[in-house]
């Protein structure tokens, strides 16, 4: 891979778009690209009579030669059908990529290896592979190279880290963070744990702070002697709206910086001259003070269901509040709208106990933690591979031959087997046979058949209780560490290689797990993939022992073992007192009279013979589940441990500068 490749960050946004620039080989950090001369350009493509497309400010001034014009065309490309978006996208990067060519700034674009963001729910969005290919199709299709996807939570993780602006250590980033982007026409929340993003479905999606320049325009009109004679016009020339409404987002850009330059009374000002037509001119004096800023801000609006968007974003952040059950570690705002300085501070009264940081050019955060993360992911490259090969059977191996992870593994089984039937056996003595017993010494169960098939019952429904889950959990609890700390045997010295913390490569073996989760369900019917680290691995021990025990000739492993045991030891006794050994077999189909069976078997008799056959039984029901059921633990576990380390090699690019 050559050292000079290009690598371009692409933060497409609906309001405005921003480009950074890197190399492979570059240490420093990434360069905002200039498009006409500015570090971002607004989304905006025009298509004039003659064919020429223009973009962003440039679009705006030709707006009256335009025959097309779009506008926050940004969208996930529907599951199938038409997409309006797909022809406002290619016309818009197409000119982007001209612009780029013209102005040399990325010598081999062709060659580029394009990082572009997107919004942490589209990666999870129903059918979102295929509609992703369909977005990256359409970008290649208007010029861009290579182009790969990154959810902008993690360009923004990228970015804080790198940058040095917000003073964030990398063990901030492990924590619970909520990554808060908002543009012109969305405000996107992501929870981000442990680095792996988690889209928050909630709120209304219209929270953009385009909203407020419109109702700064509108306001605006609304003041003026005429304005019907304004309405009328717009209505005739949308093209002027829109020019209008970028021009007042301008004028509240300039209210907010002045704001925060601590100007006492912020103020900014701009005339807008009509010609209606017939010699007729009106002219309409924009004043943004701080009156007029809380007025917009106030106003009700429809598509925020009627409350005013400081209201409606108060509200939204309660909400993220609400769904994240509790405050995060930090709180990272980044989309030019989080200039505004009151977001910022509403955000640090609902949250009072966590850092809310904006860096110093938010509009400029994901492009350059794209191209950071583009440039690092590059370099991670032979360190991925390296994972990878720890996770993969050698070449050198037979056929079907376990990978390092899978050795580990079949080492590591013996103690969980060890430890989980002596666990086992008591636990089922003691819930199952001892009070059955008791129940067919006293005459309540006829005969030894009627209590083999009632304790069967009963056994097995213990197994697949939350008690029984549980117990079992715990030992897989309990088990975990040993086999995280033989992993990190094999880890650590990756890690150490790339000069990365070893904590990047750990699966924490801590997580805690209930006994009811996925009770009555078999490994084969459990959707894993939203279980984080060990709790996986848990969980799937529990679901893999139960459906052993449970499904169809499992539960003879229950009956040849602890409750088999005691059928034969009670049959045994009575044949003992009567003296009969020619009837062994038959003698389970006999009723026994009540006092016979107190005769032979005493409470404390069969409560001390029970205990001192626990070890008998474990011994029995560990040899069962080793033969039956090692080898599916063993490819299941190493199947998920697989998963989540390469999900955390992936993790660990962004601690690779």
């Amino acid at each position: 891979m050559p050292e000079n490749l290009e690598i371009i960050g692409f933060d497409l946004g609906h309001g405005e778009t921003a480009l950074a620039h890197t190399t492979l080989a570059s240490a420093n950090e990434p360069e905002a690209l200039a498009i006409h001369n500015r570090p971002t350009v607004l989304s905006v493509v025009g298509v004039d009579h003659d064919g020429q497309v223009a973009i962003g400010d440039h679009a705006i001034r030709q707006s009256e030669r335009l025959v097309e014009m779009f506008v926050r065309f940004k969208s996930l490309p529907p599951e199938d059908g038409p997409w309006p978006g797909e022809r406002a996208l290619t016309l818009f990067v197409g000119g982007l990529v001209r612009e780029l060519v013209d102005s040399r700034q990325v010598p081999q674009l062709e060659q580029a290896r394009v990082f572009v963001g997107v919004p942490s729910g589209w990666t999870t969005a129903r059918d979102g592979i295929h509609r992703l290919r369909r977005y990256r199709e359409a970008l290649e299709a208007a010029g861009l190279g290579q182009v790969e996807f990154v959810p902008e939570s993690r360009a923004a993780f990228m970015h804080a880290r790198e940058s040095g602006e917000l003073q964030v250590q990398i063990d901030q980033l492990y924590g619970r963070v909520l990554v808060v982007d908002l543009g012109s026409s969305t405000a996107d929340f992501t929870l981000v744990q442990d680095l792996n993003p988690l889209p928050l479905d909630f709120g209304n999606n219209a929270l953009g702070a385009g909203l407020i320049e419109q109702t700064l325009l509108a306001q605006a009109v609304a003041r003026h002697e005429d304005a019907a004679k304004l309405r009328a016009f717009y209505q005739k020339h949308p093209a002027r709206h829109a020019f209008d409404e970028l021009s007042w987002r301008t004028l509240k850009e300039e209210y907010f910086n002045a704001e925060a330059s601590g100007v006492p009374e912020p103020k900014a000002r701009n005339i807008f001259d009509y010609e209606l037509g017939r010699g007729e001119e009106v002219l309409l004096r924009a004043v943004i003070d701080r009156p007029a800023m809380e007025a917009a801000l106030a106003a009700p609006q429809p598509l925020l269901d009627g409350l005013g968007w400081s209201d409606a974003y108060r509200t939204t952040l309660d909400a993220a509040r609400g769904v994240i059950e509790g405050d995060p570690d930090l709180v990272l705002f980044t989309g030019g709208a989080s200039r505004m300085g009151f977001v910022t501070r509403i955000a640090q009264e609902i949250f009072p106990r966590t850092r809310v940081l904006r860096g110093k050019a938010p509009e400029l955060a994901i492009a350059k933690g794209l191209a950071w993360w583009g440039r690092s992911k590059l370099r991670a490259a032979a360190f991925t591979r390296e994972v990878e090969a720890l996770c993969a059977p050698s070449l050198l191996d037979r056929p079907g031959a376990s990978s390092a992870i899978g050795e580990m593994v079949r080492a590591e089984l013996p103690r969980l087997l060890d430890a989980l039937a002596p666990v086992l056996a008591e636990r089922i003595a003691e819930r199952v046979i001892l009070p059955w017993g008791r129940a067919w010494r006293l005459g309540q169960i006829a005969t030894l058949q009627d209590f083999e098939r009632q304790t069967e019952v009963a056994a097995a429904a213990w197994v697949d209780s939350a008690d029984g889950r549980q117990a079992i959990a715990e030992v897989a609890q309990a088990w975990l560490p040993g086999l995280a700390q033989r992993l990190e045997a094999l880890t650590d010295p990756i890690c150490d290689r790339y000069r990365l913390s070893r904590r990047a490569l750990v699966i924490e073996p801590t997580t805690q797990v209930s006994g009811e989760l996925f009770a009555g369900r078999t490994a084969d019917a459990i959707d894993f993939s939203h279980v984080q680290g060990f709790a996986t691995v848990v969980n799937l021990i529990t679901a893999v022992v139960v459906g052993t025990l449970m499904g169809g000739s499992g539960k003879a492993l229950l009956i040849a073992g602890p409750i088999g045991w005691v059928i034969g030891f009670l049959g045994a006794a009575i044949l003992f007192f009567i003296g009969q050994e020619a009837v062994k077999e038959r003698v389970r189909g006999w009723v026994i009279p009540v006092m016979l069976r107190k005769a032979v078997m005493s409470e404390e008799r069969l409560s001390s013979r029970l205990r001192a056959g626990v070890d008998e039984m474990a011994g029995k029901l560990r040899a069962d589940l080793a033969a039956r059921s090692a080898d599916d633990l063993a490819v299941a576990i190493e199947a998920r441990i697989k998963a989540a380390l390469l999900s955390r090699a992936e993790d660990a690019l962004v601690r690779l500068g």
